[in-house]
């Protein structure tokens, strides 16, 4: 796949050497807590616009929100019962109810999602505890894929560690886990599409064309439509 292309490029493997070598000598630690306001723009309650896709449930998927923290509570109404927030299989789709969960969701805070996200009843918590690092990994992706300015971010922190120390649940190793891999990933992109522009340019235009399709496929999500759509209002779902 695109990923393990990149990961294989002479270029991507001395930009490697490099950060690993600087790393030895700096040791930087980055804390990331938005609560504390420690490099918040990192964090996934920053104001970092996301449109998610994939997922079964119309109206969830395929709609914008204002930051990653929305996005990932609005994907619990997945593991809930059908019929609470959205209508019976198998053609799933918000009801009244889960439309204005998720338009409170699209518009709210980190904080606010949070909050939001802990209301959710009828919650499957076995299912989305055993699927929550993997949705967590897609969301975070491209909220910093869909952000140029953000994607610089994290790639300026460089080989730093990542750590999220005041979280004392299962995400305060999780979420900078999650981080790290990203940030490599993004990496070794960068360090790839400097080669192929260097090289060839003509083989940048397809390399572009192919790189959706690898890292939807590494990070477990469905094609784009043809068309790109504008923001879902789930009121008119």
């Amino acid at each position: 796949d695109i990923l393990q292309l990149a990961s294989q490029s002479e270029s991507v493997k001395a930009a490697k050497a490099l950060r690993e070598k600087e790393s030895i000598s700096s040791n930087q630690v980055i804390n990331i807590y938005a609560g504390t306001n420690e490099n918040t723009e990192l964090s996934n309650f920053a104001e970092r616009k996301i449109r998610i896709e994939g997922g079964s449930v119309r109206g969830v998927y395929d709609a914008s929100f204002r930051t990653p923290e929305g996005a990932f509570q609005a994907t619990k109404i997945e593991y809930t019962t059908p019929g609470l927030y959205t209508t019976i299989e198998p053609f799933s789709k918000l009801n009244e109810k889960g439309k204005k969960l998720v338009k409170k969701l699209q518009n709210a805070t980190g904080a606010e999602a949070k909050r939001l996200g802990k209301q959710i009843e009828g919650l499957n918590t076995a299912n989305w505890d055993e699927r929550s690092e993997g949705v967590m990994e897609d969301i975070l992706f491209w909220s910093f894929e869909q952000n140029p300015d953000a994607e610089q971010k994290l790639l300026a922190t460089g080989n730093a560690t990542l750590t999220h120390t005041q979280d004392k649940s299962k995400w305060g190793k999780l979420f900078p886990k999650i981080l790290m891999e990203i940030r490599k990933d993004l990496q070794d992109i960068q360090a790839y599409h400097k080669e192929l522009l260097e090289k060839d340019p003509a083989e940048l235009k397809e390399y572009e064309k192919s790189i959706v399709k690898g890292l939807r496929k590494e990070y477990g999500l469905r094609e784009k439509d043809s068309k790109e759509s504008n923001q879902l209002d789930p009121n008119t779902l």
